[in-house]
This record gives structure tokens, sequence and C-alpha cells, in this order.
């Protein structure tokens, strides 16, 4: 049995969804709890969208029902499979819970590559700082 990498984490945000998904998808907030490439446009992420690291990874919007979900797959050209093998991004989910918006992100899956452990460990670190930060900006712009 293969062992799965992927990290699994959510927050309760203190928002309207609105405001959670803008921080989600609006470049001026993703670069605050996220890198973005050198001189990447001011265009909010859309179905299709790609966000490329020259030479290292990208990232496409594959899923993008606003307001829901929002998933991103994950190319980084140094992998030894080709793409089809292996199902790795980024998925972010809003649901309600109670009164409250939770955020769910999903990371992975990042058992059929080397070094797939890292990988996992990696994210994990970036799931908890990155929700955190979602979570900050997008209570200060419904202040």
């Amino acid at each position: 049995m293969t062992n799965l990498f992927v990290v699994h984490h959510q927050i309760v945000i203190e928002a309207p969804a609105s405001a959670i998904w803008e921080v989600l998808v609006s470049p001026e907030y993703m670069k605050q709890w996220d890198e973005l490439p050198e001189g990447y446009g001011s265009d909010p992420l859309e179905l299709g969208s790609i966000i490329n690291w020259e030479g290292y990874s990208q990232l496409t919007v594959v899923e993008f029902a606003p307001l829901q979900r929002l998933r991103l797959a994950l190319y980084v050209p140094k992998w030894p499979l080709p793409a089809e093998h292996y199902n790795i991004g980024y998925t972010y989910t809003l649901s309600r819970q109670g009164e409250h918006n939770l955020l769910t992100v999903e990371i992975g899956d990042f058992a059929a590559i080397p070094q797939g452990e890292s990988y996992y460990e990696e994210s994990v670190k970036f799931a908890n700082s990155s929700l955190q930060k979602i979570k900050q900006l997008a209570e200060q712009i419904t202040r």
C-alpha cells in the first residue's frame, strides 16, 4: 500500500466568503500569503490561469467555482514521470461551519514523486502559515 503524502488543513475565518475568495484569487493579496513570480500581473485568477516560475514550476487553475472551490494543478519539470502519472495540486475549499466560514486546503499527493516526503513536509509548513495569513487578510478586509 502506498503512503499518501497529502496535506489537509483547515481554519475558521470570521469574514464573508467574498472576502476570503478575494484573498485567494487576487494577486494583490496572493503575494502576501504566497510567492508569485517576478512581474506577475494583477488580473485575478480564473479557470485556465497559469502562474509560471520559468524552468522551476507551474501552477494552472483547473477548477474554479467562485466562493466555493479553487484547484491549482502543480507541474514541476524535474519530476521524472509525465504529469498524467500524478495528481499534485493545491485545492482550496470554502464551506460553512455553523455561522462561520471554513477554509480547507489540501496539497499533494506527493507519494508518486522522488523526495515526496520532503515536499510533503514543506507543504505542511506552507499550509499552516498561508492559512493564518489568508485568515488575517480576509478579516482585515471586512473591518
